[in-house]
């Protein structure tokens, strides 16, 4: 009983992990793209200090990407841990009918 209200908590702060992540990395975006992207008619480039609109997209998808692999991760530490209860389970039912 207290592994599975473990893993419903584990599942509720992965969720809550996701949804803050997210909507942090869109409001990023959304500033890149309303203030640093824009720099009017001041000089673009490397050495005017501000950020491109290439720079802030890489951010983003670098971003996006460290949200996904953390994903991946947590799930694929979810499914070992669900493979190896299984896997005590079978043992010891195989133990009990033998």
């Amino acid at each position: 009983m207290h592994e599975m209200w473990s893993s419903m908590k584990a599942a509720t702060n992965r969720r809550s992990f996701l949804k803050n992540g997210l909507a942090t990395a869109a409001g990023m975006g959304l500033l890149a793209n309303d203030s640093f992207g824009q720099s009017g008619d001041e000089e673009k480039g490397e050495g005017s200090g501000r950020l491109t609109f290439g720079d802030a997209a890489m951010l983003r998808f670098a971003a996006a990407a460290e949200i996904i692999e953390t994903e991946f991760r947590l799930r694929l530490h979810d499914w070992r841990n669900v493979i190896e209860a299984l896997g005590r389970h079978v043992a010891r039912s195989a133990g009990s009918s033998a």
